[in-house]
């Protein structure tokens, strides 16, 4: 496995939290002005506006955030990618076979 450098991490990260807080921005934007808009038409004071907003605003960043942090880890970077793999380990009934599998995965096998 290739190590996890400092560099990777601020590569991710920065895929991911340049996309969030764009979209975050014009999302809650847009979202605020519907809201208040609205809300003044319906005669909402402006602090029920304004804790409305506040949790859209509110939710509107957290699933931005998922959104990217999926788009995050499938992307393929300049010189690596992210795998997600299962943390699986073959206990067979034969020791032998389980010993073999588990050093084809990199892994020491847990004997019975």
């Amino acid at each position: 496995m290739e190590k996890l450098t400092n560099k990777k991490v601020l590569a991710i990260w920065w895929a991911w939290q340049w996309r969030v807080a764009v979209a975050t921005i014009v999302a809650t934007s847009i979202f605020t002005f519907m809201i208040g808009f609205i809300g003044s038409l319906f005669g909402l004071s402006k602090e029920n506006i304004y804790i409305i907003s506040n949790l859209v605003s509110i939710g509107i960043g957290v699933y931005a955030s998922i959104y990217f942090l999926k788009f995050a880890l499938q992307k393929k970077y300049r010189d690596f990618s992210i795998k997600i793999e299962p943390e699986t380990e073959c206990i067979c009934e034969n020791v032998e076979d389980s010993v073999q599998y588990n050093e084809f995965l990199g892994k020491t096998a847990s004997k019975k």
